[in-house]
């Protein structure tokens, strides 16, 4: 028979609870610890980190393995932010309308805080809002008007002369030129003012009459020559009407790009831009003046052939600060079209219609130059987005693509901007897994 099991001894409530005294910490708050010591922690993997980010050479990238709630996330943001200072300032861009092919938008770089305020976009938006008052104002002028009508007067006095030398030489040949509601007619004359009827004609001798209808005859080829010329004549007419306005256009609004080039002296791709622009101004002519912008222009200034203003603007797609600090960019919703931008569209008369100033950039734009940090497998659920960033990177050229043009069944006219130069470095956030399936199944990881 065993012994009988002796009961536990009672364990009081106070020693349930490990107490500790505030005074020994020797703080009243814990504001007043100091920081963790990341580098002592996580040693090695923040000189790996690190190393990796100082790597510039093309193709080095980070993936950052770590499990949930190790502060993965923290670590190598902070990491990021103190990169952000080191290395070159990274460049503003902005797509602009192409002259020579409005379907692809050309790209332009510019210096770190020259896309933003007192800048390019500015100044071109002052222009456009300067623009349609100077050239109403250059065609109500009477200074143009006096040489649009002296060169009317001219081409008017041009055909007159024409037609009184042909009726000057009809009257020497015994043949008057009329004018009739219905045009010109030659009828043979009898005396200075006057014409022969048909029974008059009838009865002159054989041989005059044979005569005069030679002459008419004649007379009637020249004419029907001299009419083929006067559309010619009116043709050229409105050449020099349309070169007039033209000069005169080219004289007020040289002064306006000129000062615009003079800001941006130090960059030639945009003062190559805006002699394009000064070129298109002055080429529009006159149908610049009867269509100022309006938000229905921009719905469709590239596909309906409509004159507008608002292609002499420019869309700022990226804009960073001036102090130069490379960007830091965190996508929490990795999809191809945040990644890699997207074009967005209008729906005019019942068509989808797009034009460069709805380009709207991706988180590559934005992190371009700097750094951009993703989870892995966000990434890897969301379709086309991994093989959208694979394209960029290898290539180095950000190319803007859509979905719905991957899988073709787009019905809209597809804007094609120009691609811009990539150049940034990813980090990717991910567990073992992850990282090792990707390194098992993607050669190309």
């Amino acid at each position: 028979m065993s012994a009988p099991l002796t009961p536990p001894a009672p364990l009081p409530v106070e020693r349930l609870v490990a107490r500790c005294d505030p005074a020994s910490l020797g703080i009243e708050t814990s504001a007043e610890l100091p920081e963790l010591d990341v580098a002592r922690i996580h040693g090695r993997a923040v000189d790996a980190i690190r190393l990796g980010l100082d790597i510039r050479a093309e193709g080095y990238n980070l993936f950052v393995l770590g499990d949930p709630g190790s502060g993965r996330h923290a670590l190598v943001r902070r990491l990021l932010e103190d990169a952000r200072g080191r290395g070159d300032a990274p460049a503003d861009w902005c797509y602009a309308w192409n002259f020579a092919n409005a379907s692809q938008p050309r790209l332009l770089r510019l210096p770190c805080g020259r896309g933003r305020g007192p800048a390019l976009r500015d100044d071109l938006a002052r222009f456009v809002e300067e623009l349609v008052p100077a050239i109403g104002a250059v065609f109500e002028s009477e200074e143009h008007r006096n040489r649009i009508e002296a060169l009317q007067e001219e081409a008017k006095a041009r055909e007159e002369s024409a037609l009184r030398s042909l009726g000057d030489e009809a009257q020497k040949l015994g043949v008057a030129l009329l004018r009739t509601p219905h045009g010109f007619a030659f009828l043979p004359m009898k005396g200075e003012g006057s014409t022969l009827t048909q029974e008059e004609f009838e009865k002159l001798p054989e041989p005059r009459q044979h005569e005069l209808g030679e002459h008419i005859r004649a007379l009637h080829e020249r004419l029907h020559r001299l009419m083929g010329d006067f559309p010619r004549w009116r043709h050229e007419l409105q050449n020099r009407m349309r070169d007039a306005g033209r000069e005169a256009i080219r004289a007020t609004v040289t002064h306006l790009i000129d000062e615009l080039e003079a800001r941006h002296a130090d960059l030639p791709e945009v003062c190559d831009h805006l002699d394009a622009v000064l070129a298109d101004v002055v080429a529009s002519g006159e149908s610049l003046r009867a269509t100022p912008h309006t938000d229905e222009d921009s719905e469709s200034l590239t596909y309906t052939g409509s004159i507008s203003v608002q292609r002499y603007l420019v869309n700022l797609l990226v804009a960073n600060p001036a102090d130069g600090a490379r960007p830091m960019v965190y996508e929490d919703h990795p999809t191809l079209q945040n990644l890699v931008g997207r074009i967005d569209h209008l729906v005019h008369m019942g068509t989808l219609v797009s034009n460069f100033t709805l380009i709207r950039a991706g988180a590559l734009h934005r992190a371009n130059g700097g750094f951009l940090m993703l989870d892995a497998l966000k990434l890897l659920s969301q379709p086309f987005a991994w093989e959208g960033l694979k394209r960029a990177l290898k290539s180095a050229r950000l190319r803007i693509e859509s979905l719905s043009e991957l899988i073709g069944v787009t019905g809209s006219v597809q804007l094609e901007p120009e691609p811009m130069p990539l150049e940034l470095k990813v980090v990717l956030i991910g567990d073992r897994l992850t990282y090792y399936l990707l390194g098992q199944y993607d050669p190309e990881f």
